[in-house]
């Protein structure tokens, strides 16, 4: 019996996917740390970065560049973060391996890593308003 990803639930994909570029599934999480912020995820189920095929691993740095330039503009980011936790041990909490990409600036007022690094706040964070989260998908969609 196949194992149930939550990337690869339809509910999931109707209502957070921004857009598959290439080999690569571009994600809003549902509860995000920072408005500047997606999830990346191959749209084949694998669990590991070690599995991700070359065509997948340029399609996710792909994104990861045209992410960048949508932050820059929508958000006025000057940088960014992206990791990945791959194992139990290491923090993966899904089967399927995701990247998280965080744009970051030098006058922002929330770091994800404080709410990160904080149990509370990383577990007891709100969802965000259905609108401001339909409007932060389209937004990040229409500049792609």
């Amino acid at each position: 019996m196949k194992h149930y990803c939550s990337f690869c639930d339809t509910n999931t994909i109707e209502h957070q996917e921004i857009a598959v570029m290439g080999t690569v599934r571009i994600l809003y999480p549902r509860r995000p740390v920072i408005p500047a912020s997606v999830l990346l995820a191959p749209v084949r189920c694998i669990e590991g970065v070690h599995e991700l095929s070359e065509k997948e691993m340029l399609d996710v740095f792909s994104a990861v560049k045209k992410l960048n330039s949508i932050f820059k503009k929508l958000y006025t980011t000057t940088g960014y973060n992206l990791f990945v936790n791959t194992g139990e041990s290491a923090g993966q909490h899904i089967p399927h391996v995701h990247f998280h990409v965080y744009g970051r600036s030098e006058n922002e007022t929330i770091s994800p890593f404080d709410i990160l690094n904080d149990a509370g706040k990383h577990h007891n964070r709100d969802r965000v308003a259905e609108s401001d989260y339909r409007q932060r998908i389209e937004n990040i969609r229409n500049s792609l």
